[in-house]
């Protein structure tokens, strides 16, 4: 696995430095493994300004020396930033850092929702036609819209596993399912998957009767994650099925969104998870309830490892 030379994300780092340590087999790295990888990659240490070196206490004209410093700074970001995903999800975060040293916490499988999220978010060893990685996000999207909500949540996406196939069926099991009335308004075809929908979440009265919260979430895998924003139409839907008060659009990702601007520039205008997020609500209870997600987990950290394994042997 390689960082991108280009690459000043603490986020991405962070999440190389997990991965690293899940992939090893040793359940515990060193960070000298990222120092020593940002200086293979060499560039990432370069984008660092020289506003940014005087703010680090630098005044030596030595490219050595400021190359050092540069790598030293973003190691400290990656660390800092590895304090706050343990500080925000607790016991939910299967990581543990002592000094320089990351391990995994020894009360966990290697399978907790931020592992899968986290293994997902892995582009390297992550295969877009692997839909079953897909399939078993929605899923754990799913339980965390219906923790978030307090209420009840289901997976429409395309290919359906838990609703009627066809999109006509689908719609008519939603619609009794949270109680909206059907219309008819925008014609609806047969080859239509799922109309950008991934999961439904919907919080009840004791009543069952309309005017209630309803989010209608997309579920985004990969990097272009942000061209999903606008792919479920509220207008359309309310023109499917006819809600009496405004629902809530979502957008779920198995990537951690660190930066601030960015993290506001994301959500606006929506209910946005990323990985923090999503493991904040489900905490580890969740995937207690079936082995699908554990087993994937397990398949995908045995691929990874025959891989390197294979590419050591090879050179």
């Amino acid at each position: 696995m390689h960082l991108s030379p280009t690459e000043r994300d603490v986020a991405k780092l962070a999440d190389w430095l997990e991965l690293e340590t899940l992939y090893s087999g040793e359940d515990s790295l060193s960070f000298e493994v990222l120092r020593a990888q940002i200086t293979i990659d060499g560039t990432l240490a370069e984008e660092w300004s020289e506003e940014e070196i005087e703010e680090g206490g630098i005044n030596d004209e030595s490219e050595d020396l400021e190359t050092g410093i540069r790598i030293e700074l973003l190691v400290a970001e990656t660390i800092a930033e590895i304090d706050r995903r343990d500080a925000m999800l607790g016991e939910a975060y299967p990581f543990e850092r002592s000094g320089r040293v990351l391990s995994i916490k020894s009360a966990y499988a290697k399978c907790t929702p931020y592992i899968f999220c986290l293994l997902v978010a892995d582009r390297e060893y992550y295969y877009p036609s692997d839909t079953g990685a897909t399939r078993l996000f929605e899923h754990l999207v799913v339980e965390a819209i219906a923790e978030y909500m307090g209420g009840r949540a289901i997976r429409f996406g395309s290919p359906r596993d838990t609703m009627a196939t066809g999109i006509s069926d689908a719609i008519n099991e939603l619609s009794k399912l949270i109680g909206d009335e059907q219309i008819f308004q925008y014609p609806i075809n047969d080859t239509d998957k799922d109309l950008g929908l991934d999961v439904v979440g919907w919080q009840d009265f004791p009543d069952k009767r309309i005017s209630k919260l309803e989010v209608f979430v997309q579920c985004a895998t990969g990097e272009n994650w942000e061209s999903k924003r606008g792919e479920c139409n509220l207008h359309q839907w309310q023109s499917i099925l006819c809600c009496s008060n405004e629902r809530i659009r979502g957008l779920a990702i198995p990537y951690v969104v660190a930066d601030e601007e960015e993290w506001k520039r994301s959500c606006w205008d929506l209910l946005f998870l990323d990985r923090l997020r999503i493991s904040s609500v489900i905490g580890i209870k969740v995937l207690e309830k079936s082995k699908m997600w554990t087993d994937w987990c397990e398949g995908r950290i045995k691929e990874v490892n025959r891989g390197v394994r294979n590419n050591e042997q090879a050179s």
